[in-house]
């Protein structure tokens, strides 16, 4: 009886044992699957696991929908690199970060290099450093911000933008009216010196154009009231240089002064920017090519690696958008 238990215990074992042996097969075969497709998987895009460098692109939210525009530019010359790059740019306003989060992010990850998009000309930022020890340079975009150690600033001539605001201003006017210039916070810069200087240049010479500058928002109030209720005939158009002056003077306008019909010429190119320009608050937007600025960061980025040392600023092609009146 004994034996026959034993038997029976023993072809019990080998079942369990060829069982056992069977779910490790097939467990075995399905991660073998997983890798062998994941691995392929990774070969078709862009080959990225053979790259040598990661690359962060970095900005806020409200420069979002500029910097996948950007973004494009860095990834269509990435593989002439050998780069990864990664666009670090919060999805919505709740998940916004502060800018020195971003570059904290960059250490954290050992980043190879930074292109980042600066919204604050007074922004100052720490250097940001690799694991061991070397600097991550970094390249820059929007407003130059002489407190961060950028190897190169990408932008225009600042006299080159004047000439161009200026040209677009007298045609919108039709060479007759009155120009407003907000005042920038950065006035004293030698950017925006230069940009009113220029401006000043191109119109001086045209009798029925008048030019003023507005030293802060108080004003707007003061031509808008006037432009509705005594010289509804006279052309009116405002200049703001740089994008969040340009989406607080629109927002003005809309709220307080709808049927005035005051131009409105901004520099900027975001999501609000477009959706005051779609409701013709805002005239014409100038602003800079974003595909080519970040082909040309992503050159720039890689010529101080190779070389130590690039161009400290670098100018690119100006955009202008218009609505229709």
């Amino acid at each position: 009886m004994k034996s026959k238990l034993k038997a029976k215990e023993k072809k019990i074992n080998k079942v369990s044992v060829i069982i056992i042996l069977f779910v490790l097969y097939i467990i075995a075969f399905v991660i073998f699957s997983i890798f062998v497709i994941n691995s392929s998987g990774t070969k078709t895009k862009d080959s990225d696991s053979l790259r040598n460098y990661h690359i962060l692109v970095i900005g806020e939210y409200q420069n979002r929908d500029y910097m996948e525009e950007m973004f494009k530019g860095i990834k269509s010359k990435s593989a002439n690199y050998n780069v990864i790059c990664e666009l670090k740019v919060p999805k919505s306003e709740a998940e916004n970060k502060n800018i020195q989060e971003l570059f904290d992010y960059a250490t954290y990850v050992n980043a190879d290099g930074i292109i980042a998009y600066i919204n604050n000309p007074e922004l100052v930022i720490k250097q940001p450093y690799r694991i061991d020890g070397s600097i991550i340079p970094v390249v820059t975009t929007g407003q130059f911000a002489p407190g961060v150690n950028q190897t190169s600033f990408i932008g225009n001539s600042s006299w080159e933008l004047g000439k161009i605001f200026a040209d677009e201003t007298k045609k919108m006017l039709n060479f007759s009216g009155n120009i407003y210039i907000l005042k920038p916070k950065s006035y004293n810069a030698i950017v925006n010196s230069n940009i009113i200087n220029s401006f000043n240049s191109e119109v001086k010479n045209f009798a029925n154009l008048n030019v003023s500058i507005l030293e802060k928002y108080d004003d707007i109030h003061k031509i808008a009231e006037n432009k509705s209720e005594t010289k509804k005939t006279d052309k009116v158009a405002i200049i703001c240089l740089d994008q969040d002056d340009t989406i607080n003077v629109a927002q003005l306008l809309t709220e307080y002064y709808k049927d005035n019909k005051i131009m409105l010429i901004g520099f900027g190119n975001n999501e609000t920017c477009r959706l005051y320009l779609s409701k013709k608050v805002i005239s014409e937007l100038i602003y800079l090519n974003p595909v080519k600025i970040g082909e040309t960061a992503l050159k720039e980025l890689f010529e101080y690696r190779t070389k130590g040392y690039s161009n400290s600023y670098v100018t690119v092609a100006t955009q202008i958008i218009k609505s229709r009146w």
